[in-house]
């Protein structure tokens, strides 16, 4: 049926409107018709069959069913009825459902959604669908085109025939009809969703729905009594079956409860019915899932997949409700003051008279610590603003004393003294060995002044030992001895973002297990171990609780003063360009501005767009602008001298500069305390900063002065699953995989020497970030509502000029690093060994270790060009994938269990996976490199790529190719947790294979073929970049077999010298042999001298060994007895040996490679 026909016979035309012609199916109105196709992306099939317009007193004839509603003699409905309903004379549209026990013929009852609702009298809001009253709630099942049908099969892998023979068939004698076809496959879920827009959007996509007309409407009876499945859901409810709840992101906590309550009850109606259960949550800030497909666009599909996906068990739901967003739910606090400073909740005139009075405490075998008394108290008149918290309640705050031992919880805002009160217990017991633990190297330095510790990288190897007071990173942690191990106090600020940074940061991969084991040990033996945060939560006291003492209860003391009260400005629009230009005004108005971001890049295009704004002005004659003095902090510059310096007195440095640009470098552990910015602005990306951490950000800056925010609407890649049981399933089925891969047994080997506690951990975290991340606009300013900020919408306007000065400063900063890196020095591999344990290289230092990098990646001179390609090593990365994938498997092996043949991958993925599990307890941070060949294999990459490859093309309708979709999309989860990319259900052919190629480096290329109208596309690499992928991928098998070929050679070759050879250099003699040549002699030992025999080389191993156990004097000595290649053979040799050992020398010995150098370490007697 065309769009402009009318329907001869729909049920309801002959009630609607007279005439033949109208320009929408079912006389919808344009509006009407526009808001379901276009405000909530309803597939036309389903809307010409399921949505019609209605008017007049025909509207009554649809709502009026019920033989309960009173009625006069002649049986017309009262007239209180009449007129409660009158405002649908002005028309609505009415949709259809189909009755499941009257063999799937139009029900009765329906729904109307009126073009002028009526106002609710007690609730005040709109009511948007008016219901037949007197009437039962009914479910609507929709009437299900083709088109719809076949999406559905295809998502789900379901044939709807066998063959066209029985399709006609079927036809003839007994039409199928989808929602029995639904019936017949209960390995389809079914999703129920509130209001039948969205089931209808749903439907559009691929994905089975139900609408419920509201949240309560899934099941009937009363609780705890006779509550049970709605009876027309029962007909889908065949044992097995997983239904998924997928109601309307919401806000108001009082919203929030109701719905919780009503999907719980569902989803228990649903399992008691021996069905499954999950619930999909919807990221925001759209409301309903039409809402969010319309806003997402084109990537709606593979996101509401996703989310789908990533539904939660009703048990997970459960937890997920209960805990908290921000704050402690499990925990009750012992006590709760409200102070501006916790330092004034202490009864000073009591602890003047305990100090008098108490002897020296300290003694490591019986460590009993004097602790404060505290008390909450009326603060001080100055300290008048609570951020928006009654301060009448710090007068009820109940008097405590500081425990003397246990785990110390301080729940207490940004700037609220917690390090002051730390001091002041310092200060009261001197002799007490103390520990301040952190994760960031500012925020240990700025710590380690204010609780007058040492600085762990100011002290020597015995240092760490000896110090009585010491300030550590996490990052160091496992450079701690045994004999430092036992400490009186340990304190650690800004927990959560430490376990967050021990658990995820790649700065900590290397030694995780050492720093978990030497974390453990210390947490569990210190008499008392304090926590702070703003934002602690139930997973960080968790974490802490599970290394302490079993049994021990944590001692929580919630400060609710909050240091909010600051108007913010918020800013709506897609991108940044308003918010930017807002700096550029401020600061030519002559206003002192601060910026915080998430993003490096961003401030550093920041401050370069400046600059060049700044040139191009000052190149105009007419006048000379002002040059404004920038500061800028972030990873690449924060450990230099001139930033040590501003950072350690921040508070007077900012007051010479007029803008001061950071990065999450300066996230924490740093305030500005004094007057000097006049406004503080906020751009977040929402690529690594969470709510709490874009907040800790902008807090640097303690007095009260606007805020200006902009924060991106979606993260920039994708949705990410929050879901921590199905995070920990995937993570275990994939090492599992890859231990038997590797021959490894599959139980043993998908576990490492993690402690649940720690993986369960790892596992939440990831999943609380990813909840922040996916909707990170919503999610902080949710935060700083809580926290007692007052908004201004500023609006969602772009501004273009503010947009092309960043464009303009990022390609002046790619092409200025791109130029400093091809022209940096070239270094040897010694330098770059030795520069890898640095904490802090000058930008020369990195441009000259980043050409190294390229040069021995590709084997080809260093140009820009080269360094603009490598992408800071994804290329290489990319190529080191397509290097394994094209080579051949090993050879196959059968699993026992199943009987099912698998490939064996090649040696240069497996020995990685082997070097990873070998060097990495902990099964965290595995790559799992074997189960991603496997999943690269199994799609058939290795057959398409070899024959691409080869110079051969292909087209859309490639058997191996849609071999290839078919099986991408019947594992599509899978695809997405080891590949990293979502698998639509409509997904094409050549958009995988493209996909797929781009992870290696590759690129499509195609041609046209055939006449006009007949063309076909013919697919194939892209040439360029085929032959520098071929190069560079010979250039790494060559590397390998010279490493290879000095094994072998260094095994079948006797000693050639002894630990302290007597052998000279060599000079290389005249080209011509007569006379002198012009490039004068070459020194060529290193080219010529043979290695050290196998025997030698690992007695030398051995020696060195003994060495590291006994310091770094005798390691110094056994290095002045060999020559530099000795020196280095043995270092090589140590590190395919006992890597472990060798990262420990690197972490607590930072100049040990130059040492490696004769020129740095001369021979004795040399």
């Amino acid at each position: 049926m065309q769009n402009n026909q009318c329907p001869e016979e729909m049920g309801v035309g002959d009630q609607v409107l007279p005439g033949n012609i109208c320009e929408y199916p079912n006389y919808l109105t344009a509006a009407e018709y526009h808001e379901l196709a276009v405000g909530s992306a309803i597939h036309p099939a389903l809307i010409e069959r399921n949505f019609f317009h209605v008017e007049g007193e025909s509207v009554y004839d649809f709502l009026f069913i019920s033989d309960k509603i009173p009625r006069k003699n002649a049986g017309r409905v009262t007239d209180g009825y009449i007129k409660m309903y009158q405002h649908l004379l002005l028309g609505g549209t009415w949709i259809q459902s189909l009755d499941p026990f009257k063999n799937w013929q139009p029900m009765e009852w329906g729904r109307i959604k009126p073009n002028f609702p009526r106002i609710d009298w007690q609730t005040g809001k709109p009511v948007k669908y008016e219901s037949p009253p007197k009437t039962p709630n009914r479910v609507t099942y929709f009437d299900v085109a083709n088109p719809i049908w076949d999406k559905v099969a295809k998502r789900y892998l379901i044939k709807r025939y066998h063959s066209l023979l029985a399709l006609r068939l079927l036809d003839q004698l007994n039409p199928l009809i989808f929602w029995e076809w639904v019936k017949q496959h209960p390995e389809i879920p079914v999703i129920l969703c509130e209001g039948e827009k969205k089931a209808a959007c749903l439907l559009s996509l691929g994905f089975v729905a139900i609408a419920l007309p509201g949240i309560w409407n899934g099941r009937v009876g009363k609780q705890d009594f006779d509550e049970r499945l709605h009876p027309d859901l029962v007909p889908m409810a065949q044992a097995g079956r997983k239904f998924i709840i997928l109601f309307d992101y919401e806000t108001k906590a009082k919203t929030r409860w109701s719905v919780f309550q009503a999907t719980v009850r569902t989803a228990k109606a649903i399992e008691s019915a021996g069905c499954f259960c999950e619930v999909a949550l919807l990221p925001g800030s759209e409301k309903g899932v039409d809402d969010f497909v319309v806003a997402r666009g084109k990537d709606a599909n593979a996101l509401l997949t996703a989310i789908i996906d990533d539904a939660k068990s009703l048990a997970d739901y459960k937890r997920s409700y209960r805990a908290k967003k921000w704050g402690l739910s499990k925990y009750k606090p012992d006590v709760t003051v409200n102070v501006k400073y916790l330092s004034e909740a202490l009864c000073i005139p009591e602890l003047e008279e305990k100090c008098l009075t108490v002897p020296e405490l300290y003694e490591l075998e019986k460590e009993q610590l004097f602790t404060p008394s505290i008390k909450g108290h009326q603060r001080k008149k100055e300290s008048t603003d609570s951020g928006g918290v009654d301060s009448s309640k710090s007068k009820k705050s109940p008097s405590f004393n500081f425990p003397k031992s246990g785990l110390v919880v301080l729940w207490s805002d940004m700037g609220t003294g917690k390090t002051e009160l730390m001091r002041w217990w310092r200060d009261q017991n001197p002799n007490a060995r103390f520990l301040n633990n952190g994760h960031r190297v500012n925020l240990l330095k700025n710590l380690a002044e204010r609780l007058k510790t040492a600085m762990y990288s100011d002290l020597g190897y015995t240092g760490l030992a000896q110090a009585q007071a010491l300030s550590i990173t996490i990052d160091s942690l496992h450079k701690l001895n045994t004999q430092s191990l036992t400490y009186g106090c340990i304190f650690i600020d800004e927990a959560c973002q430490y376990l967050t940074h021990l658990l995820h940061s790649n700065t900590c991969k290397q030694h995780r297990a050492a720093i978990l084991e030497v974390l453990e040990y210390i947490v569990y033996n210190a008499p008392l171990v304090v926590i702070a945060d703003a934002h602690m939560d139930d997973l960080t006291v968790n974490f802490f609780l599970a290394m302490r003492p079993k049994g021990e209860v944590p001692y929580i003391i919630k400060n609710e003063w909050r240091n909010g009260s600051r108007t913010i400005y918020w800013y709506e629009g897609d991108n940044s360009s308003a918010i930017v230009a807002q700096i550029s005004a401020a600061l030519m108005l002559g206003e002192k501005v601060m910026v915080a971001s998430d993003s490096k890049r961003f401030i550093k295009k920041l401050d370069k767009s400046f600059t060049i704004k700044y040139e191009e002005s000052n190149s105009e004659k007419s006048h000379t602008p002002k040059k404004w003095r920038i500061w800028s902090v972030h990873s690449d510059n924060s450990g230099s001298d001139e930033n040590v310096a501003f950072i350690k007195d921040i508070t007077n440095a900012v007051k010479n500069f007029d803008a001061l640009f950071t990065s999450p470098s300066l996230g924490t552990g740093v305030d500005i305390s004094e007057y000097h910015f006049d406004l503080v602005f906020g751009v977040f990306h929402g690529v690594s900063q969470t709510a709490t951490e874009c907040a800790q950000q902008l807090y640097r800056y303690r007095p009260k002065v606007p805020f200006h925010i902009w924060v991106a609407p979606r993260p920039p890649f994708g949705y990410k699953d929050t879901n921590a049981s199905k995070i920990k399933e995937r993570l275990l089925q994939t090492n599992e995989m890859t231990a038997f891969l590797l021959r490894i047994d599959r139980e043993t080997g998908k576990r490492g020497a993690e402690k649940d506690w720690a993986l369960e951990a790892y596992c939440q975290i990831m999943a609380n970030r990813h909840y922040s991340l996916n909707n990170l606009r919503d999610d902080l300013r949710s935060l700083l509502t809580e926290m007692g900020n007052t908004f201004i919408c500023v609006g969602s306007d772009d501004d273009d000029q503010a947009k092309e000065s960043l464009k303009a400063a990022a390609q002046a900063l790619d092409s200025a690093h791109n130029s400093a890196v091809a022209k940096a020095k070239n270094i040897t591999l010694s330098e770059y060994r030795a520069r890898q344990s640095k904490d802090y290289l000058d930008p020369n230092e990195i441009f000259e270790c980043e050409k190294f990098r390229i040069s021995d990646s590709y084997g080809i001179e260093v140009t820009e060009s080269l360094v603009e390609m490598d992408k800071g090593g994804r290329l290489i990365r990319a190529i080191a994938g397509l290097e394994a994938i094209l080579a051949p498997p090993e050879e196959s092996f059968t699993d026992p269990k199943t009987g099912q043949t698998y490939p064996t991958p090649p040696t240069i993925v497996t020995q990685k996976d082997r070097t990873e599990r070998d060097n990495l307890p902990l099964c965290i941070d595995w790559g799992n490199y074997s189960a991603r060949w496997l999943a690269r294999f199994n799609l058939g990459l290795h057959q398409i790529l070899t024959s691409l490859v080869a110079g051969e093309e292909v087209t859309a309708s490639d058997a191996t190719l849609l071999k290839m979709t078919e099986i991408a999309i019947h594992c599509a989860a899978h695809v997405k947790a080891i590949l990293g990319f979502t698998i639509p259900s409509d997904c094409k052919p050549i958009w995988l294979l493209g996909t797929l190629v781009e992870q290696l480096g590759l690129k499509l290329t195609f041609r046209k073929q055939g006449k006009r109208g007949q063309q076909v596309k013919l697919f194939s690499l892209s040439k360029e970049q085929l032959e520098f992928a071929m190069h560079v991928i010979a250039h790494r098998v060559e590397k390998r077999n010279q490493k290879e070929n000095r094994t072998y050679y260094a095994a079948e070759t006797p000693a050639v010298y002894s630990a302290n050879p007597n052998q000279q250099p060599v000079s290389a003699p005249p080209l011509d042999a007569i006379g002198n040549s012009h490039c004068q002699g070459e020194d060529t030992t290193e080219f010529e001298s043979r290695p050290t025999d196998r025997i030698t080389l690992l007695h030398c191993v051995e020696i060195l060994r003994s060495g590291i156990s006994r310091g770094v004097e005798a390691i110094k000595g056994i290095l002045k007895g060999w020559v530099e290649d000795l020196r280095w053979e043995t270092v090589l040799e140590l590190e395919a040996i006992a890597a472990n050992e060798l990262r420990l020398v690197e972490s607590q010995v930072p100049e040990f490679y130059e040492w490696l150098l004769e020129e740095v370490l001369p021979m004795e007697g040399g």
